[in-house]
């Protein structure tokens, strides 16, 4: 049997991120995985990953005092929103600054993994989880590993979570998600563009190159039978509400939106993290930097604590980041719902509201501050 004082259980974005922030404990992370390695330079469209993410300027500074080395990321200076009709827009700016940026999926797990050495950190790599108990975990190998707190960061259909059996709440948001690169034939200008259709939200997120970008597209069936050709067609016709036109698009992929929350974060020994906890629609670009911010705060419990087989750590992280997660996912929610409405008076509510909005900068900050801030 192996003794550590953390088991981080998924070395994902998320789970890499919360061994890095740890100090002066022992801990062993642990993935079914390979660790990721290099992959393209980001100046071919067509050699991008379809899995980015939108993170917080305020979490790009706190992944900056992480890593020696920054990450390469596409900054986001404002966000175009419109309701798809042309009837109501809204923009998102902060004055004198980047909102957020983007970046592959694989660019933050594999900065933080490189860097886990210097941490100290015991990596077991290709290694499926056969059995947990209190306190311990046996791999496929037959490894047996011994811990006071076992952290889930293994996403949002945890093994670990079930074995524990803590329960989720779940919405079937009977939607599915489109992913894919794209080749714009407009400038993006370092801006995001959502537009709101009946069947979903079309967001075109910049990337590296001023032509590059990547498309979430929420809709309630996948267009998996069109080629990328007519794909093209049909997604330029959805957005034509918005200043940009898709050239060409590759890279493809659909997944079911389900969105899931736990009912409790943590139980005997084990502390749910990111995905594992909570997963959202992606309509706001929200996830990763819910996650990172369970990671802020759990790390700063863990660090703290001397006694790390007591309950309160758990109680405390719990207290502090359960309710504001499922906030952000009620307003997700609710965001979604109210754009896909025809309801004529919810319509012209959203539409005075934007107009509103866009007349007094005072009305925009709170949503500015949700979008680059997370704590």
């Amino acid at each position: 049997m192996q003794q550590f004082d953390i088991i981080i259980v998924g070395a994902g974005m998320v789970g890499s991120a919360l061994a890095h922030a740890l100090r002066g404990k022992k801990v062993a992370l642990v993935d079914r995985g390979a660790p990721v390695t290099a992959r393209s330079d980001g100046s071919d469209w067509q050699t991008l990953s379809n899995r980015v993410s939108a993170v917080s300027l305020a979490h790009w500074q706190w992944l900056d005092s992480l890593l020696a080395q920054p990450i390469k990321r596409s900054p986001y200076t404002a966000m175009l929103v419109t309701d798809g009709d042309g009837c109501s827009d809204i923009t998102l700016a902060d004055q004198g600054n980047h909102i957020g940026a983007l970046t592959d999926n694989w660019r933050i797990q594999y900065a933080l993994q490189q860097a886990l050495d210097r941490n100290s950190v015991t990596c077991f790599w290709h290694s499926e989880l056969s059995e947990w108990q209190p306190n311990q975990i046996t791999l496929s190998t037959g490894q047996v590993l011994h811990a006071d707190i076992i952290v889930a960061a293994d996403g949002a259909n945890s093994w670990l979570r079930q074995q524990v059996g803590i329960e989720v709440k779940q919405l079937d948001y009977q939607q599915w998600a489109q992913v894919a690169n794209l080749k714009l034939a407009t400038n993006h200008q370092n801006k995001c563009y959502q537009t709101f259709r009946q069947t979903g939200p079309i967001a075109i997120l910049p990337m590296y190159e001023a032509n590059q970008a990547s498309l979430v597209w929420s809709s309630t069936e996948p267009a998996e039978e069109l080629d990328d050709v007519a794909f093209t067609g049909a997604l330029n016709a959805e957005i034509a509400s918005l200043p940009v036109r898709v050239e060409a698009v590759t890279q493809r992929q659909s997944f079911p939106l389900i969105a899931r929350h736990a009912k409790t974060y943590a139980k005997d020994g084990v502390i749910l993290i990111g995905d594992a906890a909570h997963n959202i629609h992606p309509l706001a670009g929200q996830g990763v930097n819910l996650g990172f911010s369970d990671v802020k705060v759990l790390a700063k419990f863990l660090n703290a604590s001397k006694n790390l087989s007591d309950p309160i750590i758990a109680q405390r992280y719990e207290q502090a980041r359960r309710l504001h997660n499922a906030s952000i996912r009620h307003a997700m929610t609710a965001f979604a719902k109210g754009f896909g409405s025809n309801n004529p008076y919810l319509r012209l509510a959203r539409n005075n509201a934007f107009r509103l909005a866009n007349r007094f900068s005072a009305v925009l900050q709170p949503l500015i501050n949700v979008a680059t801030r997370h704590d």
